[in-house]
């Protein structure tokens, strides 16, 4: 198991299986796990396909990262209550609703970013697909569908930037109700219903593959 370093260093994987069966004579088989990023569906089915045909199981998360699996206003909660109940008994509790204007709150501060990023990678790949539309006409759309997501909090969970925004609002949870929570911590409070199906099939997925 090792860190291929990001989207950008894929052929990595590709190198590694090319390596094993063309120089050492070895049939290997090999999984990856990439986060989306900001990129497209579109994007990311044309990758997951060059992927597999090259030999290599490959799996883009349907969220921006890893972290924004752990935006989970009701996980966060019961993991600083969990901290503010061992404290004392008298702690103010933190509710999962309280825990939702944080996300919206530090969410909004990344909301033009995500959006200028978005419709940037859409209108490359497009245009690297040999799109006929024009640039407006694709960034124009790309950033109505952006709208259209960012108006939930589903929405923006799938989207924003997850490490920052859980960074912002652990921050926050830490200034006002003196608790400091990690990735970890949260990630012990998710219940089975609070997981995406797309991310516990994944890991099914590769815990199979490990198995074999």
């Amino acid at each position: 198991i090792f860190r291929l370093g990001g989207f950008s260093q894929w052929k990595r994987a590709q190198h590694t299986v090319w390596a094993f069966k063309q120089l050492l004579g070895i049939e290997i088989k090999v999984s990856c796990i990439f986060d989306r990023d900001y990129r497209s569906s579109a994007e990311t089915e044309q990758f997951v396909a060059e992927m597999n045909a090259s030999g290599v199981d490959c799996y883009v998360l349907e969220r921006k990262e890893i972290e924004n699996y752990l935006l989970v206003p009701e996980a966060i909660s019961r993991a600083a209550n969990a901290k503010l109940k061992s404290k004392s008994s008298e702690s103010k509790l933190i509710t999962p609703d309280a825990v939702q204007l944080l996300l919206d709150k530090h969410c909004e501060g990344f909301a033009t970013d995500s959006s200028a990023q978005i419709s940037t990678h859409v209108l490359r790949f497009d245009q690297s697909q040999g799109s006929h539309h024009s640039p407006s006409t694709i960034i124009s759309k790309a950033l109505k569908d952006f709208e259209t997501t960012w108006k939930t909090a589903e929405g923006r969970a799938r989207i924003c930037p997850g490490k920052d925004v859980l960074r912002e609002t652990l921050k926050s949870i830490s200034e006002n109700y003196g608790v400091s929570l990690s990735v970890y911590s949260i990630a012990n409070q998710l219940k089975v219903d609070e997981i995406d199906s797309e991310l516990s099939d994944m890991l099914f997925a590769i815990d199979k593959f490990l198995e074999n």
